[in-house]
């Protein structure tokens, strides 16, 4: 019998007045791969296989999609603090 290990990615922002703190996690299971680096806007992985099978492009699209994806979160959450 294989186990089957699940394959998941975690999101957790933090808002302090009109500053905020965002970070992203990749997971296999209970080990970490990945982790949203906020400062570069990239991906890091953090085992030489944690890129999987995927090409350099298609990595780019995904760092490109999550860019877009946390800047519009960013956005929606700074726009509803101003009218506190």
């Amino acid at each position: 019998l294989k186990e089957l290990v699940s394959s998941h990615l975690m999101q957790t922002s933090s808002f302090h007045n009109h500053s905020w703190v965002h970070q992203g996690s990749g997971w296999l299971g209970e080990l970490q791969t990945h982790r949203w680096n906020s400062s570069s806007n990239t991906i890091v992985y953090l085992y030489p296989w944690s890129r999987g099978n995927f090409s350099n492009n298609e990595l780019m699209d995904l760092e490109k999609f999550f860019h877009v994806y946390f800047s519009d979160h960013q956005e929606f959450y700074i726009f509803q603090l101003m009218f506190k």
